[in-house]
């Protein structure tokens, strides 16, 4: 009967056991696929981050090669246009300076006479912040000497 009540017992133990062995390797199982998921999102992304660093320093090429392609242009551009000016500045530099001061004039004479700044723009044609930058700037360095 001892031996009976042993066999059984062993059995039972052994069952669950089984059961109890059952219910790990399933987890283990679960574990296993979300580690193996996670795995295959970390690869696409990795390959994703290194077609978009890719993708970007494609970008940066062409734009440096543009940027550098627009700097020798406007090189070019600015030569020439220095060129002109260097030709045009020998004539008209005296010029540019006197109109200048008889602008001022006229703007100093028109203020005496009360006129406001928007009136004098209007008069000579010029914009009303031009008539009060040359006004400043002038009244600034006539102060100064």
């Amino acid at each position: 009967m001892l031996s009976i009540f042993l066999n059984f017992f062993s059995i039972i133990c052994i069952v669950i056991a089984l059961v109890w062995i059952g219910r790990i390797s399933k987890k283990e199982k679960d574990m296993y696929k979300e580690i193996s998921i996670i795995y295959e999102d970390i690869k696409y992304y990795s390959k994703t981050v290194e077609d978009t660093i890719n993708d970007f320093d494609d970008l940066i090429s062409a734009t440096l090669n543009r940027m550098e392609e627009l700097q020798r242009n406007y090189t070019r551009e600015y030569k020439g246009i220095k060129e002109k000016d260097n030709v045009d500045n020998h004539s008209s530099d005296g010029n540019e300076v006197n109109s200048n001061k008889d602008l001022y004039k006229k703007i100093i004479e028109f203020k005496k006479m009360g006129l406001s700044n928007e009136e004098i723009a209007k008069k000579l044609n010029k914009g009303i912040r031009e008539v009060e930058i040359i006004i400043r700037m002038w009244g600034n360095i006539n102060r100064n000497y």
